[in-house]
């Protein structure tokens, strides 16, 4: 009997580097923030340091309101600018313990496609729920890793060396 051949883990060079360069904007912000960039004010955290154009808005500020729909690139760069240092530790925390293994595990395309679709969800569903809100932060990026991570359990329960045997019906309450 020999035991199943197994594929060497992949590196996980796409999480590490993402995580990086949101550190990266965050210590630039913090340190030349305060020369020419424009603080944006959420209604809940406060000041959030980045640049304006960063942030994910649908509705520009009061009293302009300005229409910001056609500034697709938000979608995508709010996740550069954090409220503060704990908001960018826990995203962080998030990314690098659910996407280093999915990233090992299923490569670095997978696990970016599934990182940017909740990138980009996030500020879709805060823009049906409230128009005015300003979004920062890779929350939905980071939560879109651990439902992906919560899933691949769910569905690869029987191949994991757990030991452990929970019947396919069981384990929504397991994992909820």
């Amino acid at each position: 009997d020999a035991a199943p051949e197994r594929a060497a883990p992949r590196r996980p060079a796409a999480i590490l580097a993402l995580t990086g360069l949101q550190v990266a904007a965050a210590l630039w912000w913090r340190r030349y923030g305060k020369v020419g960039l424009v603080f944006a004010r959420t209604r809940r955290s406060g000041d959030a340091p980045g640049p304006r154009f960063l942030f994910y808005r649908l509705v520009g500020a009061w009293p302009r309101c300005g229409d910001l729909r056609g500034e697709v690139w938000r979608l995508w760069t709010y996740q550069l600018v954090h409220t503060s240092w704990l908001h960018l530790a826990a995203n962080c925390f998030v990314q690098l313990l659910f996407g280093v293994p999915m990233e090992a595990v299923h490569g670095w395309r997978l696990v970016l496609l599934i990182y940017s679709a909740g990138v980009v969800a996030g500020p879709l569903v805060c823009a049906v729920c409230d128009a005015y809100a300003v979004v920062v932060g890779a929350s939905g990026g980071a939560y879109a890793l651990l439902g992906a991570h919560v899933g691949a359990i769910w569905k690869d329960w029987d191949r994991l060396a757990t030991g452990t045997h929970i019947p396919r019906g069981a384990r929504l309450p397991v994992f909820s």
